[in-house]
């Protein structure tokens, strides 16, 4: 089987599979979306928010759910208990634990967050006889140490929780969610953010369309080599049939500012101009094409317009603007805009849509259309530069 044969057969294969995968952009979550999906404080905030009975628009049930899975008493606590919720609860020696929670003053709960970071030395227990010694020996404690996969911290005083638990027992929650749809959804995001960010093995959390990518990446490179290469022929092609069209105008001087002469083969534009369009540090008055060496096969469309750029480039528009009223029937029978709010400095401005098999002819098309425009600006460069003269 010839390679293009096995490319095509390849293709298509992929072209069925991609259409069949999700959006990868539905599935992330709040955390996601400001790129803190691994970020230990950001998920730290969101549990003491989940906790917090004043703000998660549900209540006291996550924490009932906890204190339930830790002891053997009927936990009830509802919004008239006084529950204080802290974060990054700074103890006696200045160190600082996830969350500390006081209940009617009777109950300490101290969470230990730990998705990637080890404990440091002697930490758990650290926090334990700190926060023991800050609120005495008449209160009851819970120490939780919150892990992806159940590690065991060095204090025994610390109870091991996996993110796995944790979601079960949120999941648990009975509460009509109609009631407060925005906390709802702040809920259950949190959920699914730990469940497809959080509670996965160590391997990264590849999307569908990655894993596609890296199944078939060799070929995709050779596919998209190509592609440069013939684009790169192709631009080659265009810049030779424009400087020929301006090169038969053998009463005119032009000059060409293309991207393979400046060896910037990524640059989206090109432009053609006469020597006298040119006032070093003043003045640039060109035609000027969108599309680079590497890209036009791809683009959409074209955009050819007649540019002024440099500090006195106002001026010259402000010349321009009576041939344009004495020629606008012109511009309009072209559909030639004059300073579109897209490109406020072009005088002349159109987008052409070319096919793989007609590009030459719509760059000849475009020549054509605002050939009329090289008079014009002739005749405002002469008003420009006689401007100056007498100013001078």
């Amino acid at each position: 089987m010839s390679k293009m044969i096995e490319y095509e057969r390849r293709l298509s294969n992929l072209a069925e599979i991609y259409s069949y995968l999700p959006d990868e952009k539905d599935r992330d979550t709040i955390l996601g979306i400001f790129n803190k999906r691994y970020d230990e404080n950001y998920i730290s905030d969101y549990l003491a928010f989940i906790l917090d009975p004043y703000r998660n628009g549900i209540g006291t049930q996550p924490l009932n759910m906890i204190l339930d899975y830790f002891t053997e008493e009927d936990n009830s606590l509802n919004k008239e208990d006084n529950i204080e919720i802290n974060r990054e609860f700074t103890l006696s020696n200045n160190r600082r634990i996830d969350l500390l929670i006081n209940i009617n003053d009777s109950l300490i709960i101290g969470i230990e967050n730990k998705i990637f970071a080890v404990e440091s030395q002697n930490q758990t227990s650290d926090y334990a006889e700190n926060i023991k010694n800050m609120f005495g020996d008449d209160k009851e404690y819970l120490f939780i140490f919150l892990t992806k996969g159940g590690k065991e911290a060095t204090s025994e005083e610390f109870l091991s929780l996996t993110y796995k638990v944790l979601v079960s027992l949120l999941k648990k929650v009975a509460f009509d969610f109609s009631q407060n749809i925005r906390k709802s959804i702040y809920y259950q995001d949190f959920i699914i953010h730990l469940e497809e960010f959080i509670m996965t093995d160590n391997s990264f959390n590849l999307s569908e369309k990655s894993k596609l990518y890296i199944a078939n990446h060799d070929m995709i490179k050779d596919l998209k080599d190509s592609l440069i290469e013939d684009s790169k022929s192709g631009f080659d092609k265009i810049e030779s049939y424009i400087k020929n069209y301006f090169d038969e105008k053998e009463s005119d001087d032009w000059e060409y500012n293309f991207a393979n002469n400046t060896g910037s083969s990524n640059r989206g534009w090109q432009q053609i101009y006469k020597d006298d369009w040119y006032l070093k540090g003043e003045l640039s008055v060109h035609f000027e094409y969108h599309f680079g060496p590497k890209d036009f096969f791809l683009r959409d469309s074209i955009k050819y317009m007649v540019d002024a750029e440099g500090k006195r480039k106002e001026k010259f528009i402000q010349l321009f603007e009576k041939y344009y009223q004495e020629n606008k029937a012109d511009f309009e029978a072209l559909n030639i805009e004059n300073r579109p709010e897209e490109r406020d400095y072009a005088v002349a401005y159109k987008s052409y849509y070319p096919k793989r098999n007609n590009i030459l002819k719509v760059i000849n098309q475009s020549l054509e259309e605002f050939d009329f425009l090289i008079e014009i600006i002739d005749k405002t460069m002469a008003e420009y530069k006689e401007g100056e003269d007498i100013a001078r």
